[in-house]
């Protein structure tokens, strides 16, 4: 499983955890190796998920956010059982829907994303232009995912500040991205939330909340 195995001593402490044994075993890994993932599915349908960090910080972190932060937010795995004798685990429950970015998500593709576009990481010197700063976030990732601040940083107080937007992009996004955007939005929402959190930072976290009180969560899938 991506150069990180996960052990059938594993996958019997889940069963045994479970209270039934899985008929089939998927892989679900990254190709990053970091981690390893089993998708675990009785004959019945029941389905749970089996995960093993590479790097014990890792698990503790996943751990920590399962317990403490994951059951207030909509949408999230359940946390079933974890292990921490050699090697640790953690089983989950499965959450319905398909992965956001990733194949060719129903036909949209990866651009070179900033991830922090928003009016906190502009420079304006009021005669030349705009400048954008801090990239330490950047990665390619679906369009969509640069305007997320804009929507709840901006938008939400002048609709008019988003219609001259799309009027100088050149169009408006159709149904369909309308709707990767509301998931992207969540998602980004879940981690605003868990940031503000670790680093004290309330009027970060409350933000985030805010705009997973004002969606409902798609489902986040294997």
């Amino acid at each position: 499983m991506a150069g990180l195995e996960l052990s059938q001593e594993l996958v019997d402490w889940a069963a045994t955890t479970l209270g039934w044994r899985p008929s089939h075993v998927h892989d679900a890994s990254w190709d990053h190796a970091e981690s390893a993932v089993a998708q675990l599915v009785a004959d019945d349908g029941r389905c749970a998920y089996l995960k093993a960090h590479r790097q014990a910080r890792k698990h503790r972190q996943e751990r920590a956010a399962l317990e403490a932060r994951a059951p207030s937010l909509p949408a999230t795995p359940t946390l079933l059982a974890a292990r921490e004798g050699s090697p640790p685990a953690l089983l989950m429950s499965a959450c319905p829907g398909a992965r956001v970015g990733v194949a060719d998500l129903a036909g949209v593709a990866r651009v070179p994303c900033h991830h922090g576009l928003g009016p906190r990481n502009w420079l304006w010197d009021g005669t030349e232009g705009l400048c954008v700063i801090d990239f330490e976030h950047a990665q390619p990732d679906v369009w969509f995912a640069d305007v997320n601040r804009l929507v709840d940083e901006s938008w939400h107080a002048d609709p008019g500040i988003e219609d001259a937007f799309w009027a100088g992009y050149g169009r408006r996004p159709d149904a369909h991205e309308r709707r990767l955007g509301d998931a992207l939005r969540v998602l980004y929402a879940v981690g605003t939330v868990a940031w503000g959190a670790e680093h004290g930072d309330a009027p970060f976290e409350a933000q985030g909340r805010a705009v997973l009180r004002s969606r409902s969560a798609p489902g986040c899938g294997p």
